[in-house]
């Protein structure tokens, strides 16, 4: 059986938050490079997301770009999820490149349903040029909602992550498929080569999704639709999503770790 059959049953997944997996030619590897530098020319500094781009319309063209590869080879290997916006992640050797401890956002209620991210390095990734680093089974530490304007629950213990993260360093093409809630990093890139991978949301396609915003002491919980992310400045709130309920969250800070 296919490890994209059913992600809810895979063991793997569920003890470690993570697979990683074969996925794309080295044909396919380099068709999605070069259309990377094809509508970047100027090298770009520090992290860079496409999904972050000033014009709304590039970072609809580049998730389109990068899903015309990826969305055939996912949705042969899986019949049950769905596969959301991408982004290009650039990391370069100038500049400042650390995208510091988090988890990422909620999308999905996860009482019933996890989702994911799909990252495909296009390079070969290692921890000399600031590869994700994870910290395993730290998807199942604590019941978290985040968003904007949610404080992430580990700031105050940020310190004592770090002994725990391990990098991942697999080869250009492969994917790591992990889990919204697993914790991860990444470092400064120190080689002499750009960094750049794509990353794709991951969704059960019976799930609604949803968008979290902290308005304390209330968490707002929308209607996700498709593109959202992309259309829109996500960190001034919803102007055009359906409110699904509006209630108290205690924004929780973690002393320590489990």
């Amino acid at each position: 059986m296919n490890v994209l059959t059913d992600l809810q049953q895979n063991e793997t997944l569920l003890r470690q938050g993570y697979i990683v997996l074969d996925f794309l030619s080295s044909n396919e590897t380099e068709t999605l490079a070069k259309a990377f530098y094809d509508h970047h020319p100027i090298e770009q500094s520090g992290l860079y997301a496409s999904a972050h781009h000033q014009d709304f319309n590039f970072r609809l063209k580049m998730s389109s770009t990068i899903k015309q590869i990826l969305a055939p080879i996912f949705h042969s290997l899986s019949e049950d999820y769905r596969l959301l916006g991408s982004s290009y992640l650039a990391k370069s050797p100038k500049g400042n490149g650390v995208l510091s401890p988090h988890q990422d956002w909620n999308i999905v209620d996860e009482q019933e349903f996890s989702s994911y991210n799909l990252w495909i390095p296009l390079v070969d990734v290692n921890k000399k040029n600031g590869t994700i680093e994870i910290i395993e089974g730290s998807h199942l530490w604590h019941a978290t909602i985040r968003g904007p304007h949610i404080p992430s629950a580990y700031l105050k213990v940020e310190k004592k992550l770090f002994a725990k993260f391990l990098p991942v360093e697999i080869s250009a093409g492969r994917a790591l498929l992990y889990d919204h809630r697993l914790i991860h990093f990444s470092d400064n890139n120190r080689s002499a080569g750009n960094r750049l991978v794509t990353v794709s949301g991951v969704a059960p396609r019976q799930a609604d999704t949803f968008y979290y915003f902290g308005n304390a002491p209330y968490v707002e919980q929308y209607y996700l639709e498709e593109d959202f992310y992309l259309r829109n400045n996500i960190f001034e709130g919803n102007k055009v999503l359906k409110l699904k309920e509006k209630f108290k969250y205690a924004f929780p800070q973690f002393m320590d770790l489990p």
